[in-house]
């Protein structure tokens, strides 16, 4: 009961106004088919002679043949034939027949060729019979259908048709046969044409249908590339779903009992209703995609419309088990149910301004009436002669539905693109904030690490000072007592000049160091390298008492930030001098080499003699905030493996033999 509530609600309180626009297109229809109900003019004979005598049968006489065994010499002078005039011919139930009679005369000169054409590919039997009004001589008894073969029609065209040659003066009745096995009703457009008309119109017809099928297969070709560019599966569901429909359309119109299966009608006709259910149940399942129904809020609606989906996959091979017509019947129940459901899931979305709601409303709209129409036309609900004469503008709505559908998609896409844009705009700003703050870490570092090795900054900077001093002094004391020796003074002055550049260099050396700033690339050799390294380290080595080894080819140069790779070798021999300071003198060694790796890398390797790591630490070093020094960041090593990433290199430990750790890392080598 809620469920039949909450539709209720849906459709009478919230979305009249679409239920309103079903109505009056109904109405339309409606008055379409009575208008041409109305204008159907009678004639008892049509005159091949005279072009305005043919065209649509508007008179005819009928008679139902429920045996379905009356040969045409018992029916023709039976007395149950009744006149139709303005109402299509259509044939019944499962096991009945029915006759149709009219007149075909020529009244001119010369001889006539006219087709009768029923307008259809679908009628189960047909047996034509033409007798000469005449002598009552039987002319012409041909057998056709859609449930025999099609190497044996009398015609060569998808529709059921009967092609005849009238001499001149010559009055024919024609008898046709019309049996249907399958329980639904079949209206007919019966029209008489004249030959060259007919075959010119059947020829136009296939030419549209060639292009109904190439704007089909180009439009799911299209999904395809989508799919394999953006690898979203809903473009392969709406490929799946337009190929399926073209295939279907393809067993619908005829067009494969001429050109695949002409020699087994059965299996013809059980292939239309399983791709029928296989075409719905791929849209349905892009409808449910498209509208993001799982991320909906869940609603009985859109459960049962997503058992309704899967029980029409799961009937699509009932055709080949229990036949065509029932799995026809339960497609139709199903895809009707269905048709209405999204419907009323659709109606809310686009009045909460969802586009794609919107978008799939427009495309589905037309499409979703002419197929509800043709379904219920079956059931004989739908009697209207302009819609069967235009076979219910199936491949009008159907391309329309296609192309919006398309745009609709395209539109999607656009959406996404420019969500894609501003995400990838948001994630470009993340990334420059984020390498900021890198270098901002790294100047931490850096001064972090000056702090660490302030003695040697100070015993750097001493040197000179005191020296400048001293001479200072002594020429001081040499002007007070009047000693004046110029080449002396000439030697001191120079002393302090020499000592106030080294402390200028010092301080040069130590500014870069500690310098914000941004990644420099240059060209860099590596013997200045260490040698800058060296002066930064000698003092706590020489402190410490620690041996420092060096292995160099001298000429290499390499391509990077002199600052930051200085950073890098200063902080692994600190941590390298921590590892050994504790050792006995003998063991207290540090060797740092460079060489050529790979032909295109320098490979920079400090080894110490300490503890070592253990092995399951050897990556974990280079993660942030690990360290294995007591009251250590654990920053160190993560901006080093930070550092040689951003010069294109690698870094990592391994143990040292027979005992210590082996820090190594590349920075490519400009040659």
């Amino acid at each position: 009961m809620l469920l039949f509530r909450e539709c209720g609600e849906i459709i009478f309180k919230k979305n009249y106004w679409l239920l309103i626009t079903y109505i009056v297109f109904s109405i339309a229809i409606s008055v379409l088919g009575f208008a041409a109900h109305v204008g159907a003019q009678g004639r008892e004979t049509i005159d091949a002679a005279q072009p305005t005598s043919l065209g649509l049968l508007r008179h005819y006489h009928a008679l139902e043949d429920s045996s379905c065994e009356q040969p045409v010499d018992a029916v023709r002078h039976s007395p149950h034939w009744i006149s139709v005039t303005g109402e299509p011919p259509n044939v019944g139930p499962a096991g009945a027949c029915r006759w149709i009679r009219f007149n075909l005369d020529n009244s001119g000169p010369q001889p006539a060729q006219v087709t009768v054409d029923l307008g259809t590919p679908l009628q189960d039997f047909v047996d034509w019979h033409v007798l000469d009004r005449a002598d009552g001589r039987l002319m012409t008894s041909i057998q056709s259908g859609d449930r025999r073969n099609f190497n044996f029609r009398y015609q060569q065209s998808w529709t059921l048709s009967l092609p005849l040659a009238i001499a001149a003066g010559q009055r024919l009745a024609v008898y046709a046969r019309l049996a249907s096995l399958d329980g639904f009703q079949e209206p007919l457009a019966l029209t008489v044409q004249a030959s060259d008309t007919f075959f010119l119109q059947k020829s136009k017809e296939k030419l549209l249908m060639g292009m109904y099928f190439g704007c089909l297969l180009a439009f799911c070709i299209y999904s395809i590339f989508l799919f394999i560019s953006t690898k979203d599966n809903i473009h392969i569901i709406y490929a799946a779903f337009l190929a399926l429909l073209s295939s279907t359309t393809f067993f619908y119109y005829g067009a494969s009992a001429e050109f695949l299966f002409y020699s087994n009608p059965e299996f013809n006709n059980s292939l239309l209703p399983f791709l029928f259910s296989l075409c719905m149940f791929f849209f349905f399942i892009f409808a449910r995609s498209y509208l993001k129904m799982p991320d909906l809020p869940s609603n009985s609606f859109i459960t049962i419309y997503n058992i309704i989906t899967v029980a029409i996959l799961l009937a699509s091979p009932l055709a080949f088990l229990i036949g065509y017509a029932a799995s026809y019947t339960i497609n139709t129940i199903l895809v009707q149910t269905n048709i209405l459901i999204l419907l009323i899931l659709l109606i809310p979305l686009c009045l909460n301004k969802n586009m794609n709601a919107i978008f799939l409303l427009i495309a589905f709209f037309p499409l979703g009436t002419t197929l509800s129409l043709k379904l219920l036309s079956l059931d004989n609900f739908i009697t209207s002669q302009h819609l069967f004469e235009h076979n219910f503008h199936m491949a009008e709505s159907t391309i329309f539905s296609v192309i919006a559908l398309s745009f609709s998609i395209a539109y999607s896409m656009k959406i996404m693109r420019q969500a894609m844009q501003e995400a990838s705009s948001r994630e470009m700003t993340s990334t420059i904030a984020l390498q900021d703050n890198e270098l901002k870490l790294m100047h931490l570092s850096r001064v972090t690490l000056a702090g660490e090795l302030s003695g040697a900054i100070a015993h750097e900077l001493s040197q000179p000072l005191t020296s400048i001093l001293g001479n200072a002094q002594a020429a001081e004391f040499m002007i007070r007592n009047r000693h004046f020796n110029e080449p002396a003074q000439l030697a001191i002055i120079r002393d302090i000049i020499d000592q106030t550049k080294r402390a200028a260099t010092v301080l040069t050396k130590i500014r870069k160091l500690l310098y914000p700033g941004k990644k420099c690339t240059e060209r860099i050799r590596v013997n200045d390298v260490l040698a800058s390294v060296r002066q930064f380290m000698r003092h706590d080595l020489a402190l410490k008492n620690i041996r420092l080894t060096e292995y160099c080819d001298h000429e290499m140069h390499v391509s990077g930030d002199l600052v930051q790779i200085q950073q890098v070798l200063i902080n692994l021999l600190a941590n390298a001098i921590d590892a050994v300071k504790d050792l006995p003198d003998e063991r207290k060694c540090i060797y740092l080499s460079v060489r050529h790796y790979l032909g295109k890398y320098a490979l920079f390797t400090v080894s110490d003699t300490g503890v070592g790591l253990p092995p399951d630490h050897h990556d974990r070093i280079f993660d942030a905030f690990y360290s294995t020094k007591e009251g250590g960041m654990g920053l160190g090593m993560n901006i080093c493996k930070k550092i040689i990433a951003a010069h294109y290199g690698e870094i990592w430990a391994r143990s040292a033999y027979p005992f210590g750790s082996t820090i190594e890392f590349t920075i490519p080598i400009d040659e």
